[in-house]
């Protein structure tokens, strides 16, 4: 696995890989990755139709072809068999449990709460005109 600084010339193919997987998690968007590149050390390595994010922190779970995900995630946990994903969907987690059985533990992750808001929260939301 090669890791390389994201650049702007990534952006087509990140950006036709989430299209074709139907993956619209805001975490793999090119322009959130390429926004938050320097502050969360962030570099991608990609594997057929398939791309995998590192981070200070660990990993994105890759998003893209299954075959192609599933040997990032492989090879990943040959390096480091600790490593951590973060960023996984509930359609993530269900792949891993089909493929890891209960070798994978899967949990909410509580700090990343502020991504998830409720719809009505957010309508009824207070402030000024």
């Amino acid at each position: 696995m090669e890791f390389v600084p994201l650049s702007l010339d990534m952006r087509e193919r990140i950006d036709a890989i989430r299209a074709a997987y139907c993956h619209k998690a805001s975490s793999h968007a090119f322009v959130s990755l390429y926004l938050w590149r320097g502050s969360m050390g962030l570099s991608v390595c990609f594997l057929g139709e398939a791309f995998l994010v590192k981070s200070e922190k660990g990993y994105f779970f890759p998003c893209g072809k299954e075959e192609d995900v599933l040997s990032l995630v492989k090879a990943v946990w040959e390096k480091e068999p600790d490593a951590l994903f973060h960023y996984a969907r509930e359609e993530d987690k269900l792949l891993c449990e089909r493929v890891y059985g209960d070798r994978v533990l899967c949990e909410f992750d509580a700090p990343s709460r502020e991504y998830l808001y409720l719809r009505t929260e957010q309508i009824e939301m207070k402030g000024k005109k």
